[in-house]
């Protein structure tokens, strides 16, 4: 889009004004404005994780437990006694 009215602003430096073309630059312009607009407010908000993102972190995080737990099973002992 940015090339696109550039390619306008400069058809108007060769010609000089033309409203058609100062329509149109404006136009442009407008199109331009509203997509960064949109961007930003993409920008702004967190995407939701996917179910398979969920999935994964969970899997991970129990897996992660069960290695501690597993590391950590005589300070568990003495602490809370047998592990049934």
């Amino acid at each position: 889009m940015q090339a696109k009215a550039q390619h306008v602003a400069d058809a108007i430096a060769d010609a000089g004004p033309s409203a058609t073309l100062l329509t149109t630059l404006a136009v442009i312009e407008a199109q331009i404005n509203d997509i960064d607009q949109q961007l930003q407010m993409c920008a702004s908000r967190p995407i939701p994780p996917t179910e398979e993102e969920v999935r994964d972190f969970v899997y991970r995080s129990i897996l992660q437990l069960q290695e501690l737990l597993v590391s950590n099973r005589t300070t568990l002992i003495v602490h809370y006694g047998a592990i049934r």
